[in-house]
């Protein structure tokens, strides 16, 4: 009888030991689900936030004049409150990608405002960022489409420190990405209009190198792809000011080939 008591008795600490295990797993689970929560809120929210400053800063502040040290202070701030959710999760998407947004503001701000070391280090920064996106989300229109504008701001600074060649690669492979996301969509007006611009851009640096007439044929491939748009809607002002510009050097570079005025009109 004293061993069979014995023997329940310990089946009972046993059953209590096991029964205070399960509690306590259960407590760490609901906390560490609890922390989880709160940190993908915080996570959030910071996002959020940091997103909506850099709108701010780009569509408010940069075009205001004597606001750079602002936007720089503010810049500063963003980078530091996303560099934190970076390390904690180096393999966040939306972090990387608010993170691209920062830095090519950053380059835009230091490249209108002389520093172009500095803007090249950001584009550069940024072009590394996208490229990890693309790699990890290769069929990702909106990941390219933020390479391609990275890779737009580093041909812009390289031309401005007179570094043509490779400026004009890098342009290349800005409109190398456009024209195939073009491909995707081809009626996409946004589309249309980006791969305007990067034939714009990649005309004038060929006209800069004094190769007028393949800089012709960039601005007639603008024309192409802007003119049908222009005119179903003549009046929409983005149209209109664009094509303004496609027009304005077609006639000017076949005026420097030697086109007269008359056969121009």
């Amino acid at each position: 009888m004293t061993e069979s008591k014995g023997r329940a008795s310990r089946r009972l600490s046993i059953g209590l030991l096991v029964g205070l295990l399960l509690l306590s797993l259960t407590a760490i689970g609901l906390y560490a689900r609890r922390e989880h929560r709160l940190a993908e809120l915080r996570r959030n929210e910071t996002l959020a936030a940091t997103q909506e400053l850099l709108s701010v800063i780009n569509r408010s502040l940069r075009p205001i004049p004597g606001a750079t040290m602002a936007s720089h202070a503010l810049l500063d701030t963003t980078a530091k409150l996303l560099g934190e959710l970076h390390a904690q999760a180096p393999s966040d998407l939306e972090v990387r990608e608010s993170l691209i947004r920062l830095h090519t503001l950053r380059g835009e701000l230091f490249r209108n405002h002389g520093g172009l070391p500095d803007a090249q280090r950001e584009f550069s920064r940024a072009i590394e960022l996208s490229e990890s996106l693309v790699r990890t989300e290769p069929h990702s229109d909106s990941y390219q489409a933020r390479l391609a504008n990275a890779y737009d701001g580093m041909a812009d600074v390289l031309e401005l420190q007179s570094a043509l060649l490779l400026a004009k690669t890098t342009y290349e492979k800005a409109l190398a990405i456009r024209l195939t996301l073009l491909q995707h969509t081809p009626f996409d007006p946004a589309r249309r209009q980006e791969a305007v611009a990067s034939y714009l851009l990649h005309g004038d640096l060929l006209r800069t190198q004094g190769q007028q007439r393949l800089a012709l044929i960039d601005y007639e491939q603008a024309e192409t792809l802007l003119e049908p748009m222009w005119k179903r809607e003549p009046d929409k002002k983005s149209y209109r000011w664009q094509m303004c510009g496609v027009l304005f050097r077609i006639s000017q570079t076949q005026l420097s080939l030697g086109k007269s005025a008359a056969s121009l009109a």
